[in-house]
């Protein structure tokens, strides 16, 4: 490892770039992947070796082409463009750079593939369809620690770690000097980064040179307009000249919003003068392909960002309001699936003040949306130090694995544990309030719960019971989809004779689920809202009465949920509310 780190002609004289050495250094890249990754890593290694043929027929055992969609830009034109070389390999440049980092900091028990993803996050994974993600997940499956890793290369001397480590840092800083000199070669052959603009308005040119010059070959350029929440996006098309193609299938220009829900695309002459497209979006995407032959003098763009309206202020919204569950509840039903243990996939906004609770990229509970910047969840979601800059909250969430139609991403700010969570028994008092960093804007596809204000809740004055979340199954330790499951109330008293709890539950805690077993709800739905309407009422409002806690086992007979009854903290959560608004 060492020898090889330091065999690099960087190292020698870091000042004097040439042709040679960059070509010497890329390959050693791709051996340096070839040594750390095996065989199951194939299509991961194409995409960094820039081998667009494999990677365009790689598939799996069904014979399913895994990155078709990664390089639908590419594959239709010449694949062995020199600036599609460069570009995968500057890519691949910043995945290592990030990796390496990620390994020289880390400790000794990380997961390398943690170290991996969070790299891989950061980097290749918005040049990565759905499919190749999953895929990627699944093959890092098998590395090892780090720790194991250094010991299976037979580094476990003295001070042999640190050299590796010291060598690494060096290998990425003189990386990071060959992406400046990527940078400088992509303006003669392709765009580099994602041009961004944050003023009120300005003007997007197809490329630098314009009016001068027509635009070259195979280009894919991006280029994103960023407006502040609550405005949209107004673009004025006007000038047009791209090679004209059914379907704009060579040359294209393409704007759509950040969830793709809105796409449009042009090429030829298709638009007249002054064309406006209005963008019900507070970010556009616009995007620029061309292929090898053809070229026309490109497209000149105006945009302005503009208050948006129609969208209302948080006072307009009222708390638990949402879809109505139009299934029949079914009390008798026997039938097991996944996941939420016996539950249903639920509707994307179905319940909108779901939460995804996430550290370091990882999900680790569930939550719910109470107000503008206030969060519900449980305090063992958390490790007894909480490092904030590692957590982080998906509010409106679906898909834990995609961003979903108004789905945002918010830091957290505070986390109040109740102080007396762990005083008495295990799971007592089992309550967190997250104060998000910023205040939430309110949609349809994003609501608070009611929280129901009643010193004693009575059983039968509700109606409609269920729990939602991404918890886990049998085969799977967590479900990618949020699901919903009908759960009936049961009284404390008889739970607490069950062999499973002999008296050990506090009247903190709501017993729920079913005596026979089946269906409940498990790991991974820890924090999620036990939600309940009123019984007798016609306003279908959903009210938070529990958090997820713990239970003895998932959907065993005999061992039903326990929820953390929210009647006991009213006055805690409007306390803390109020005191750091």
């Amino acid at each position: 490892m060492i020898t090889f780190f330091s065999n690099i002609p960087i190292f020698k004289d870091e000042k004097n770039l040439d042709i040679q050495t960059f070509l010497q250094l890329s390959k050693m890249i791709c051996d340096f992947s070839v040594s750390l990754w095996d065989s199951k890593f194939a299509l991961l290694r194409n995409d960094v070796e820039g081998n667009i043929k494999k990677v365009s027929r790689a598939s799996t055992n069904l014979h399913v082409n895994t990155l078709y969609d990664l390089l639908a830009n590419e594959i239709n034109r010449d694949d062995s463009s020199g600036s599609i070389g460069l570009l995968w390999l500057k890519r691949t440049f910043q995945f290592l750079i990030c990796f390496l980092h990620y390994f020289a900091q880390s400790k000794n028990n990380e997961l390398i593939r943690d170290m991996i993803i969070r790299a891989y996050d950061k980097t290749l994974t918005r040049y990565h369809n759905k499919l190749m993600r999953h895929a990627f997940r699944f093959v890092l499956l098998i590395v090892p620690k780090r720790s194991v890793f250094i010991r299976k290369l037979g580094l476990e001397q003295d001070n042999c770690e640190l050299l590796v480590l010291r060598e690494a840092g060096q290998f990425a800083v003189s990386i990071e000097a060959h992406v400046q000199t990527l940078n400088q070669m992509l303006v003669l052959f392709a765009c580099s980064e994602p041009l961004v603009y944050i003023n009120q308005s300005g003007i997007i040119k197809s490329h630098a040179q314009y009016g001068m010059m027509n635009y070259t070959s195979n280009l894919y350029c991006e280029y994103i307009i960023k407006a502040p929440m609550n405005y949209k996006i107004i673009i004025r098309i006007e000038e047009l000249d791209l090679e004209e193609t059914n379907s704009c299938i060579f040359d294209y220009l393409l704007i759509t919003d950040e969830y793709y829900t809105n796409v449009y695309t042009y090429c030829g002459h298709q638009v007249k003068a002054s064309h406006s497209i209005e963008m019900n979006s507070s970010q556009v995407y616009i995007i620029f392909g061309t292929d090898d032959a053809n070229h026309g003098h490109g497209f000149l763009l105006k945009y302005e960002t503009v208050k948006n309206e129609a969208l209302k202020s948080n006072n307009f919204y009222s708390c638990g309001l949402t879809f109505q569950l139009n299934e029949d509840v079914e009390y008798t039903d026997n039938k097991m699936e996944s996941r939420i243990i016996g539950g249903e996939l639920s509707r994307p906004g179905q319940w909108p003040w779901m939460v995804s609770v996430r550290e370091n990229n990882q999900f680790r509970c569930g939550a719910s949306l109470i107000s503008s910047q206030w969060l519900l969840t449980a305090a063992h979601c958390f490790p007894k130090n909480v490092n904030l800059n590692n957590w982080i909250v998906h509010i409106g969430d679906f898909y834990l694995d995609w961003i979903d139609s108004e789905e945002i991403l918010m830091n957290i700010s505070s986390i109040f544990i109740h102080p007396n969570y762990h005083l008495r028994k295990l799971y007592d008092y089992d309550y967190a309030l997250i104060k998000t960093a910023s205040s939430i804007q309110y949609t349809s596809k994003r609501l608070p719960i009611c929280i129901l204000n009643s010193t004693l809740m009575n059983i039968n004055q509700l109606d409609r019971c269920y729990v939602a979340g991404w918890g886990s199954s049998e085969d799977s330790p967590i479900s990618n989809e949020l699901r919903h499951l009908y759960i009936p109330l049961l009284n404390l008293t008889v739970c607490n004779q069950t062999e499973a709890y002999q008296g050990k539950l506090t009247e903190t805690m709501i017993c729920a689920g079913y005596i026979r077993g089946g269906k409940d709800s498990c790991q991974g739905d820890s924090g999620s809202p036990l939600m309940c309407q009123l019984h007798n009422t016609t306003d279908h409002v959903w009210y938070q009465i529990g958090i997820v806690s713990f239970g003895k086992s998932c959907a065993a007979a005999g061992t039903p949920g326990i929820y953390s009854n929210l009647t006991f903290v009213n006055n805690w959560i409007s306390s803390i509310m109020q005191s750091y608004e």
